[in-house]
């Protein structure tokens, strides 16, 4: 299995800035499966969050963490 990271990004013109989704080190090995839609990443990413011990913070609009709710759970 390939684990990957998930970026989105935005295609409105050549300017747009590529929002970046990065993966703590307590997360990166945590692997995930199920059916989401890749159009909306906003929806999977909420979803992963209900589904895993996974917290998402925003550090900018444009820069996103997923970290660990409790390292001892993963």
């Amino acid at each position: 299995m390939q684990t990957t990271c998930v970026s989105r990004t935005s295609s409105t013109n050549s300017r747009a800035i590529t929002p970046a989704l990065r993966c703590a080190a307590d997360v990166a090995d945590l692997r995930v499966s199920g059916i989401c839609q890749l159009t909306d990443t906003d929806a999977t990413l909420a979803l992963l969050q209900r589904t895993y011990p996974i917290r998402l913070r925003s550090i900018t609009p444009y820069w996103t963490l997923v970290e660990a709710i409790d390292s001892a759970r993963i």
